[in-house]
């Protein structure tokens, strides 16, 4: 009986396999597969029985399926979590897939050629609203590894947060090509690149600045002024224009939660986010509206735009201030954390060479600008304020 059964799951994987979506439907009854055969579905071939079908036989049904996926079993015994685990990995190959195949569409109707979508190595854990994944990929150098803090120098950069500025995209995706091919770049650093966090306002016919419910997604931070000034601000300032609605509560739509859960899970020492058409530099962090009296640290935080303007054909930097609910008042205002801003001054796709000639190169400068030697001499000397004050209390009489 025991063979049988064994026989007649794989039997089962090799006829739907048969069909292009055979492996959906597969996967979808593998659980309750596995879990009639119990512990006999231990593929190690010493612990089957004689006329079972061995691992490599397994391995070639599913590698010579037309899934496009290739499975190395390892003769690791295949147990229902193996098999969920299999299961997520089809499942996000394939929305990879079709993301990249949309990716390739926009390139094509903006005259960019083939994307690079499907050469680079992204994962993702959050989609949005309509199912898109909203990727990234971490590039770092294991041989350079701070440590005390337990990373490198760390520099996030984001793209499309509002995809109707279309240039943006092409310049992050193309960042990441560069990356993935030339690991110099970030020797010694650490680099997360999210090239595109609205896929559904880009994938629309016409790109949107707003993501699918509606919502810029650079005014729904939970940043600590939301409640009370986010959606007067958009009244007052925006005119209650659509393309700027904050949404009715903060942090409400997967494209911000994303970028926050970057923030929080890589602790980049600097954020650079893309896009256009207004034609500058703008800084939020440390030391922005000061004009004197700052502190080192306050210095070499600043120092990161004129090191992008420098590097960039000595592009302009304005103070442009931030808005209730923007990556820059979340990330740079209240966590500190240096923020660019780099307005591209067109959203004309056929500029999109010109674009990447001219940031390339203050890209590469940031992030190896090293900033996170001043971030640490900076908490420890307020550390050691902070300990000299309170033996100063405890000696006061």
């Amino acid at each position: 009986m025991e063979n049988r059964v064994n026989r007649d799951f794989f039997g089962i994987l090799r006829r739907t396999f048969d069909d292009d979506m055979g492996f959906v439907r597969t996967f979808s009854c593998i659980p309750v597969l596995c879990c009639l055969l119990g512990s006999s579905v231990g593929f190690a071939e010493q612990e089957m029985p004689s006329e079972s079908l061995p691992l490599e036989s397994f391995s070639r049904i599913f590698n010579g399926a037309s899934s496009g996926v290739e499975f190395n079993f390892s003769a690791l015994p295949l147990s229902v979590f193996h098999v969920l685990g299999a299961n997520e990995r089809i499942q996000k190959a394939t929305k990879l897939r079709d993301y990249c195949q949309k990716i390739d569409v926009k390139y094509a109707e903006y005259g960019w050629g083939k994307s690079p979508c499907d050469e680079l190595p992204w994962t993702f854990t959050r989609q949005t609203e309509t199912g898109q994944p909203l990727i990234y990929w971490e590039y770092s150098d294991s041989n350079h590894t701070n440590i005390a803090n337990n990373h490198s120098e760390t520099t996030l950069i984001l793209g499309g947060v509002h995809p109707d500025e279309i240039t943006p995209i092409h310049l992050a995706f193309e960042f990441a090509k560069a990356l993935s091919q030339d690991p110099a770049l970030y020797s010694g650093v650490r680099v997360i690149v999210a090239p595109l966090v609205n896929p559904d306002g880009f994938f629309k016919k016409k790109p949107t600045r707003t993501n699918f419910n509606k919502i810029d997604l650079n005014r729904n931070f939970p940043t600590k002024d939301w409640y009370t000034a986010a959606r007067k601000a958009w009244r007052a300032r925006k005119k209650s224009d659509p393309r700027h609605n904050p949404g009715f509560a903060p942090h409400t739509e997967e494209g911000t939660r994303f970028q926050v859960d970057l923030l929080h899970a890589f602790e980049p020492d600097k954020v650079l986010s893309v896009h256009s058409p207004l034609g500058f530099l703008d800084y939020d962090g440390p030391g922005d509206e000061k004009l004197t009296n700052l502190s080192e640290h306050e210095k070499r935080a600043r120092e990161i735009a004129s090191v992008v303007s420098k590097n960039s054909s000595n592009y302009r930097i304005v103070d442009y201030g931030f808005y209730p609910g923007s990556l820059g008042n979340y990330s740079g205002n209240e966590r500190s954390i240096p923020t660019i801003t780099v307005e591209l001054d067109s959203t004309n796709p056929k500029l999109v060479q010109k674009y990447w000639k001219e940031f390339f190169p203050g890209l590469r400068a940031a992030i190896k600008y090293e900033f996170r030697k001043s971030v640490l001499a900076e908490l420890t000397s307020r550390e050691n304020r902070k300990a000299k004050n309170q033996e100063k209390a405890t000696n006061t009489p």
